[in-house]
């Protein structure tokens, strides 16, 4: 327990202080580089000491010769070796965190700690750029909740007619984890995206919804969905999934950037106006270059070529600290010049994009 709280904390307080690219698509768990693992190191090293010495004190049989030992009497050595393993995932040392994993998988074969280090396997895999090797672990997942649910209604069905023997309970398989469910939809997520399938993430992360508890989860989906459905083009299904951002609770970056790519999406009055009250709020003081921009691209929506030029001269003016937002209102005013054929005024505002990026 106590190195799971290790681990968590740990990874929650990067995640917390973690500055986002809100302009590319957000990860949907984002991991420490090699850089940042290292202010992780004392809990996560700490956790692994905590849980190897838990294995080495308490195993029954003792893991003195591994291909000997066909039964664990202590329950709780499974969930230490897997925390193990965990551990060492987050602390990029991939080789290691595969072979607690597998160790489980082979010893472990009939308790809920397979399910979950196939999980881990899966990612671990995809950090190896061993995409194939995911596939399986994801497909061996897949089938094991298949079977499940398949078993799940035969039972109910045949518990409505007699009582079960002793002897089918005692052949029943392990159970997979529903806790585990969530991360396994983003999983499959992740690797759909590796494998530039965008429909198919969007599909996985629709089904997570269902195993999400947490508000920032729920909040943190909707935005990537409406990031991927922005990306194929459907802007009415990101609109959406923007929309839905805001009903969570989430950190106020996002919630900023979720009204922002509405606005992009097709932005109304009630838009509009709430651009113009997030304008005069302090609290935005900072992102006047990114409101100006997206009241712009609403006038463009609506043929309002003046202003939205008014709008995109403010963007510029205000991006003090962000060049990439600068850069960007001067690349739009260039192509808006450039399409009227002003190629004086387009050559001197693409003079001062590349001057800025």
């Amino acid at each position: 327990f106590n190195a799971n709280e290790l681990i968590r904390q740990g990874i929650t307080s990067y995640r917390t202080s973690l500055k986002e690219d809100y302009y590319s698509l957000l990860k949907i768990d984002p991991l420490p580089n090699e850089t940042e693992v290292i202010g992780l190191y004392p809990s996560i090293d700490t956790a692994i000491v905590k849980c190897t010495k838990v294995i080495q004190n308490h195993s029954m049989p003792s893991n003195d010769r591994p291909s000997q030992k066909k039964e664990e009497h202590n329950a709780w050595i499974d969930e230490n070796w897997t925390t193990v393993g965990i551990a060492s995932f987050y602390r990029r040392d991939y080789d290691a965190a595969m072979k607690n994993f597998m160790f489980v998988k082979k010893f472990y074969s009939n308790d809920p700690s397979i399910y979950v280090g196939e999980l881990w396997m899966a990612k671990t895999n995809m950090e190896l750029g061993k995409l194939t090797d995911a596939g399986f672990n994801i497909a061996n997942l897949e089938k094991a909740i298949s079977e499940q649910e398949e078993g799940s209604a035969k039972k109910e069905k045949s518990s409505k007619s007699k009582k079960s023997s002793k002897k089918d309970q005692e052949d029943e398989v392990a159970q997979v984890p529903k806790s585990i469910r969530f991360d396994f939809e983003k999983t499959k997520a992740e690797y759909a995206l590796r494998k530039q399938n965008p429909q198919d993430a969007i599909k996985y992360l629709e089904a997570s919804l269902k195993f999400a508890k947490k508000q920032t989860d729920k909040s943190r989906v909707h935005f990537i969905l409406g990031q991927l459905n922005e990306s194929i083009g459907n802007r009415e299904e990101a609109k959406k999934q923007y929309g839905l951002t805001l009903k969570y609770n989430a950190p106020y970056e996002m919630h900023f950037n979720a009204r922002l790519k509405r606005a992009f999406m097709g932005g109304d009055e009630k838009v509009k106006k709430e651009l113009l009250k997030m304008l005069r709020d302090a609290k935005n003081a900072q992102f006047k270059d990114q409101i100006y921009y997206a009241l712009a691209d609403i006038e463009l929506q609506n043929s309002n070529k003046p202003q939205a030029i008014d709008y995109l001269t403010k963007s510029a003016f205000y991006s003090s600290g962000n060049t990439r937002q600068k850069g960007m209102a001067y690349e739009k005013l260039g192509n808006m010049s450039f399409a009227d054929r002003n190629y004086v005024r387009a050559q001197k505002y693409y003079d001062s994009c590349a001057v800025v990026i």
